[in-house]
């Protein structure tokens, strides 16, 4: 076992007291953690932390070993951040999951622009419609789309996007447009995700509005509720980037305009343990400039 994260886990262990915080601070199991533990333990012959079921707190020995460990670890730390102030080309892995419409409709360019402008950097794209666990999968971070789950996850916005509630002029043919928010129950909704009522978010004169919603077709892919809407299967709300060709093309209308829909988020979240890495770094940037152009 590698003797630096030894002394890295044990110090952040004493800094936080607590092996969970550690080991969300890490991005690591609490189990790698308590393995760490109890390898520098073994390997130094005494007992540097007194544990109980409630707490965990260093031993008189654990404090002076803390003290000199902190002094290594920062010795280390500026020296590879001194390192890395004189190295101009970002390079290194990075590892990100994104959701498959926004990658493919508006970040595939962008991504290309960005191997282009670091070939050092080795990336994998995987796309991905399910929220995946970060340090499970073993990705540096993920793009994410609308509301973020309160979590340990460093987040940065990244811009904004509209969202419009429409349906095919062939739909609307055979069913009166609705002109209230209720009326969506007559019509035939097509909804986002798996569960069998879902919310459409709008607004009105800066009134906030979470309408209930069921529907008799669900999908987790907002190109497949586009091309749904299209076929004249019934109403539904999307990304204003899935629905802007058929919008143009006058495969879909807008409906309940009086009533806007709220935009949504574009985000990279990431564990703060990464928030040191120049890739990562460098990747939110440029999506950051490009997207904001």
């Amino acid at each position: 076992m590698n003797q630096l994260d030894e002394m890295r886990a044990f110090a952040v262990v004493v800094d936080t007291l607590s092996i969970t915080e550690a080991a969300i601070r890490l991005g690591q199991s609490k189990q790698v953690i308590s393995k760490r533990l109890q390898s520098l333990e073994s390997r130094l012959g005494v007992r540097l932390l007194n544990r109980t079921t409630r707490r965990i707190h260093p031993t008189a020995l654990g404090l002076e070993y803390a003290e000199q460990v902190n002094d290594i670890l920062a010795r280390i730390d500026d020296t590879e951040r001194q390192i890395g102030l004189q190295r101009d080309t970002v390079q290194g892995d990075l590892r990100v999951t994104a959701p498959m419409s926004f990658t493919l409709l508006r970040l595939h360019t962008v991504v290309a622009d960005f191997v282009k402008a670091h070939p050092e950097v080795s990336l994998t794209l995987e796309l991905n419609d399910k929220r995946v666990d970060l340090l499970d999968a073993g990705f540096d971070m993920a793009i994410r789309v609308g509301d973020l789950a309160d979590s340990s996850l460093v987040a940065r916005r990244l811009c904004q996007f509209s969202t419009v509630t429409c349906a095919s002029p062939e739909y609307l043919q055979k069913n009166a447009a609705p002109e209230r928010l209720e009326q969506l129950r007559e019509h035939q909704c097509l909804v986002y995700g798996h569960q069998l009522q879902a919310l459409w978010h709008f607004s009105q004169d800066q009134h906030k509005i979470n309408l209930p919603i069921k529907g008799k077709f669900h999908a987790n892919n907002g190109e497949m509720l586009c091309d749904m809407a299209v076929a004249g299967l019934g109403i539904t709300q999307l990304p204003g980037f899935i629905a802007e060709q058929a919008l143009n093309e006058g495969k879909l209308v807008p409906v309940l305009e009086a009533f806007n829909p709220d935009s949504f988020a574009i985000s990279a979240v990431y564990p703060q343990h990464r928030e040191a890495s120049r890739p990562m770094r460098a990747f939110i940037d440029f999506l950051f400039e490009q997207l904001n152009d």
